[in-house]
């Protein structure tokens, strides 16, 4: 009994098979059917264009085309900067010389008032005065200066003798201020080390009231917006970047913001957005300005070797009541001669 049940369970099975099998010889043969008429379509000649897309074209009105694969990348692919990127604060090269900025020898006094010009003592006499009053006030025998410099503000530069060095000069600034220049009021000294600026734009000038705003009160106003800002180590205090003279005719103006430390200056920098009075301000990055240098200056009358009251000579330089002749400037002059003469040659005769 059990043998037959079995035996009629694998024949029903077999002729499902065989139904099945039926089924996709059956779908076979429609998909064979189907590929040969795409085939047949395919390998038909184009049709000419009808009345309708000739007058189409005629009209100047763009067909739809489909959708172009290389466009679509072309989309995809990333904008990138045409010229080098500018990083925020560039890497610079320790510095060999007391004459360079940044050197760890290097003290700069901001004095008030400044020194004016005529009133400058010269490098000798400065570190002579710089180190006798030091040796009066007991200072330790290394806190000597070697030599002083002078900024274009007027603010004296003191260069400490190796092994002395800018920190250990600066509880003596305003001894070194008053000894190069008595009148001095005021005296703060720091030692010439990197510091990291940062330029915020667009800060309004005044409040609503018209009154003018400044930048201990900017300071403020940053300090709510950004909780962490009164941490951050600020050696010299905020300046704007306007002239005095502009401020009444200006609405904004920018403030250039001065860090101890590259990490504060970039989460500052990072905030990219600080609203002051309400207004949006942005961070930007900030570049020094070399200053301009007066052609007229000694400098420049001392490197052409010329006095100041007398004109140089048009094709020569003047060394000792002697004119030196350049060859440019010679063969300038013969080439000149040479077209007098052409131009007074008679014409040949024709």
């Amino acid at each position: 009994m059990t043998t037959s049940r079995i035996l009629a369970a694998l024949t029903e099975t077999n002729a499902v098979l065989t139904k099945t099998n039926a089924e996709l010889t059956k779908t076979n043969a429609e998909l064979t059917k189907t590929n040969a008429e795409f085939m047949k379509i395919n390998s038909s000649p184009t049709p000419k264009a009808s009345q309708h897309t000739r007058n189409h074209a005629k009209d100047n009105i763009p067909t739809p085309s489909a959708p172009s694969a290389w466009r679509h990348s072309e989309c995809l692919k990333p904008i990138t900067p045409t010229g080098p990127a500018k990083k925020l604060f560039p890497a610079r090269l320790p510095p060999q010389s007391p004459t360079c900025r940044n050197h760890p020898g290097r003290l700069n006094i901001q004095v008030s008032p400044p020194i004016p010009a005529d009133k400058r003592l010269t490098a000798n006499d400065a570190v002579i005065s710089i180190n006798r009053s030091l040796r009066e006030a007991h200072a330790p025998n290394n806190i000597t200066v070697m030599s002083v410099l002078y900024s274009m503000a007027g603010n004296p530069i003191a260069i400490a003798r190796p092994p002395c060095s800018a920190n250990d000069l600066q509880p003596y600034a305003t001894l070194i201020a008053k000894a190069i220049f008595p009148p001095v009021e005021k005296a703060q000294g720091r030692p010439d080390s990197q510091y990291f600026r940062v330029k915020l734009d667009h800060v309004p000038l005044r409040r609503g009231d018209g009154t003018q705003i400044t930048p201990t009160e900017v300071e403020d106003e940053i300090a709510m917006n950004v909780t962490e800002f009164p941490s951050f180590i600020r050696p010299l205090p905020t300046r704007w970047l306007i002239a005095a003279d502009k401020i009444p005719q200006s609405n904004s103006a920018s403030l250039v913001f001065t860090f101890t430390h590259e990490p504060e200056a970039r989460r500052f920098f990072d905030a990219h957005t600080i609203f002051v009075l309400g207004e949006p301000c942005k961070t930007s990055r900030y570049e020094e300005r070399t200053p301009k240098r007066d052609p007229k200056s000694a400098s420049t009358q001392y490197n052409n070797n010329q006095a100041p009251h007398q004109p140089a000579p048009e094709n020569g330089i003047e060394i000792d009541d002697q004119v030196w002749t350049p060859p440019h400037a010679e063969r300038k002059r013969k080439l000149s001669e040479n077209a007098e003469v052409r131009r007074q040659r008679p014409p040949p005769d024709t």
